[in-house]
């Protein structure tokens, strides 16, 4: 007997692991079973064809609402073809309402309902003589004697008992492969028919290992888990991830569907140890809105899930994809906007805004009268209008969705749309915007080339700016193209190319050689492999800054998660050693970390100062005083701890009197291991009474470094830091037009309130003022170089700083 399994999926690369699981689990009729999978971007004539040609004496469909149309069209013209072959369907879009399927397609003799692999197994007894009856088949509808008839329900199998489906791993090269280790879900998304059954099985751990090994052992590029909620068991998630993590092949990337508010600190602590590119990650985020999520039958705590994604995304090593959805009940344009503003703060590498499919036997489908909802009648049965949303507005955000696909999905506009965002009221009013230019200037009418795409926004870039930022932003644009590819036709925009002869010798033969760093790039083999490109502006900085900035990028190191080149700030010719020269600087003043600003110096940018400072011959005084208030994923490296160089020829700064605040005591000291330093120091104190302690500072002191002090700094660190995480999160959230970053120690942040002052006209002693008369004690920046900041103090406790955020919300700005 040929019995054929068809799959129509929506790619080439995609399998459909439906198909194989039931040709899997029907063991004896295995050599009897052909797997067909066709596209849906090939014609529905040549899948006629070919499907004829096989001569099936059993034909089945795998059917899903993005093949739904082409099975159908196929099964119409193939019965006449082949009128005695019985057709049978099965899957989701045809097992909730399979007696109206039969009714309009008199072709289809059957359909399997929900988990087919045992009514597959059954239906092909029947065929073969070990079974009388269809109608002794759980899970079937079909056709007898001109009658439908519906057999009851199939309860849910043990999901342990399906067979791998991957032993001949070759037929699957060059495509994703689809992995199960659970089925059904815990929860009741009203959108979704994992809703209807709620009955979750797990796959067993031991066979889960074994089957994730042979990946593992054939260095499969990608493996994406089909479990509707992959860590909603702990224990489950924990252990294939540990799994993974302990035998990574270096090549494999693996898929998985989470639940971010669900996230221990077990699992992102997990996480964060991977090789960057081993997991990615997808969040179903759907809106913001409480009012949505309740109606949807969602839990979840989205303000948890802004923590953890930004929590993963602080580890550069996980890939997060979150999705939103229009047209959900109670979701109006302007609710959507702040749904998508509040995901899009959080910086998910990719951000889905995907529009509602109203489901055959979901629960929206059910409601769809009372929601006022209006859907297309062919699959995917998209919204085109709600209670609460128009199909002008339907209309703006597919207009939305496209923007976002092209600027920010594509990952190839990042430094540039970062940047322009700072123009407007909000991101999703900059996609509004940048949608409507497109439909003006007639580009959504037409595809564009990747240059293409730049140069458009550029044109953008031109109505929406001052024409003096422009230059800055061309900057931006080409920083941008040159981090995806090596160009070799360089754009208009980009200008001419202005890293001079001379200045590419002596990198090559001066700097690449003698830094440990670059060395490998000393070569003339690895040139062809990098790029070097000069900007006017420091391209890298947070903000806009003209510094002559010079960058390396070496296309052989990409990122993992984002394919950008490996990006190395190169030394101009005028750099710190310049400086020192020109101004014969014998002594420096060094902090760290950097005060005013909380950076935690790594030891290569340590190595790098002190190399410099050696070779001018300066001495250097270390101010290490914040060195104990260092946050955790950071280390505080002693500045003598670098060389014998430095530790010869530096004098550090401590101060437990900074970190414990013992009001009053003076408790600074130093460490100076080179004695003619010392005994200089040393003088100077005895005949200034500079640095003189009394005896209750002196106990103080020595308590400061006593086992007590030890835990009670880890605490106060632990305290600081969730002090500023808040305080960063909830400005970076909740007030708009002001940027702040969050430090690496100290309890010291910047409010960079340029965006705000622009916008609003007013100055900066006006906020400032602001904030004092409500009670806000803060500081004037710009006694610390920041043009338009202001300098706060967070050492308080956190009702102290939940209030003042409250005030600045509410009053200041």
């Amino acid at each position: 007997m040929n019995i054929i399994l068809t799959a129509v999926n929506a790619k080439y690369i995609h399998s459909n692991l439906a198909v194989y699981s039931l040709r899997a689990y029907a063991k004896p009729y295995l050599d009897e079973i052909e797997i067909a999978e066709y596209t849906i971007n090939q014609t529905t004539d040549f899948i006629l064809m070919d499907l004829y040609k096989k001569q099936p004496d059993i034909l089945c469909f795998s059917c899903y609402i993005w093949n739904i149309e082409y099975v159908t069209e196929l099964i119409v013209e193939i019965k006449k073809l082949l009128p005695e072959v019985p057709i049978w369907l099965g899957g989701p879009e045809v097992s909730y309402d399979a007696a109206q399927v039969l009714e309009s397609y008199p072709q289809v003799t059957g359909i399997m309902k929900g988990e087919g692999e045992e009514t597959f197994l059954e239906v092909l007894d029947y065929y073969h003589g070990d079974k009388s009856d269809l109608s002794d088949i759980l899970g079937l509808t079909y056709r007898e004697d001109g009658q439908i008839r519906e057999n009851p329900w199939r309860p849910v199998m043990d999901l342990s008992k399906v067979p791998f489906v991957y032993q001949d791993i070759g037929k699957f090269e060059n495509k994703i492969i689809y992995y199960e280790s659970s089925r059904g879900c815990p929860f009741s998304c009203s959108y979704c028919l994992s809703s209807v059954d709620k009955c979750l099985r797990f796959r067993n751990l031991d066979l889960v290992k074994k089957e994730l090994q042979f990946f593992l052992d054939h260095r499969i590029p990608q493996v994406k888990f089909v479990d509707r909620t992959f860590n909603c068991n702990q224990k489950h998630a924990m252990a294939v991830w540990s799994y993974i993590y302990e035998h990574d092949n270096g090549v494999t990337n693996f898929h998985f569907e989470v639940a971010a508010d669900i996230l221990t600190e077990e699992e992102t602590a997990l996480l964060h140890k991977m090789r960057p590119g081993l997991v990615q990650l997808e969040i179903g985020v759907q809106s913001t809105n409480p009012a949505t999520i309740t109606e949807i039958h969602r839990k979840m705590d989205f303000q948890k899930v802004a923590r953890i994604v930004r929590q993963i995304n602080a580890g550069e090593n996980v890939h997060q994809h979150l999705d939103l959805i229009a047209g959900l009940p109670y979701e109006g344009l302007e609710s959507f906007q702040k749904s998508f503003d509040e995901v899009y703060a959080v910086r998910p590498e990719q951000l889905q805004l995907g529009f509602l499919k109203v489901l055959k036997g979901s629960y929206m489908a059910e409601h769809q009268k009372e929601y006022e909802l209006i859907h297309k009648d062919k699959p995917p049965y998209e919204v085109l209008s709600t209670k609460w949303l128009s199909y002008d507005d339907v209309l703006m955000l597919k207009s939305v969705e496209e923007m976002v696909e092209t600027f920010y999905n594509s990952g190839q506009f990042g430094y540039t749309i970062e940047h322009l965002e700072r123009y407007f009221a909000s991101a999703f009013k900059m996609y509004c915007r940048m949608g409507r230019f497109y439909e003006e200037r007639g580009y959504h009418k037409r595809n564009h080339s990747r240059i293409g795409r730049y140069e458009i926004l550029l044109e953008f870039i031109g109505t929406a700016v001052p024409e003096e930022e422009l230059a800055y932003f061309r900057e931006l644009l080409t920083f941008d193209l040159y981090l995806r590819e090596n160009v070799k036709n360089r754009p208009v925009f980009a200008g001419n190319y202005t890293v001079e002869k001379e200045e590419l010798f002596h990198l090559y033969d001066e700097v690449f050689p003698k830094e440990e760093t670059l060395a490998g790039y000393a070569g003339k083999h690895q040139r062809k492999m990098i790029h070097i490109e000069k900007f006017q502006y420091d391209i890298l900085s947070d903000k806009k800054e003209k510094r002559e900035t010079m960058i390396l990028l070496d296309y052989q190191k990409r990122n993992p998660l984002n394919h950008q080149a490996k990006v190395i700030r190169l030394p101009l010719k005028e750099g710190m050693d310049a400086k020192i020269k020109k101004y014969k600087i014998h002594l420096v003043i060094f902090c760290s970390p950097h005060n005013p600003t909380g950076r935690v110096w790594e030891r290569w940018e340590l190595e790098k100062a002190m190399g410099i400072f050696e070779k001018n011959e300066c001495y250097v005084i270390s101010d290490e005083i914040w060195a104990d208030l260092t946050f955790s994923g950071y280390q505080h490296i002693p500045t003598q701890m670098v060389s014998e160089w430095a530790r010869q020829h530096t004098i550090a700064a401590y101060a437990p009197s900074k970190t414990f605040n013992l009001a009053g005591m003076i408790g600074s000291y130093h460490i100076i291991y080179n004695p003619y330093l010392r005994d200089r120091v040393r003088t100077y104190g005895e005949n200034t009474h500079y640095n003189n302690q009394n005896v209750l500072s002196m106990h103080a002191q020595i308590g400061a470094y006593s086992e007590q002090g030890y835990e009670w700094v880890e605490e106060l660190r632990h305290v600081l830091e969730k002090n500023c995480r808040y305080a960063c999160d909830f400005i970076n959230q909740k007030i708009y037009g002001v940027d702040v970053s969050m430090p690496q120690g100290t309890y010291m942040i910047f409010l960079d309130c340029t965006k705000y002052c622009r916008e609003t006209g007013k100055t900066l002693d006006d906020v400032i003022k602001a904030g004092w008369d409500v009670g806000i004690g803060w500081q004037d920046g710009r006694h610390f170089g920041g043009g338009c900041h202001i300098r706060m103090n967070l050492a308080l406790p956190m009702s102290q700083i939940q209030k003042v955020c409250m005030r600045m919300s509410e009053y200041v700005f």
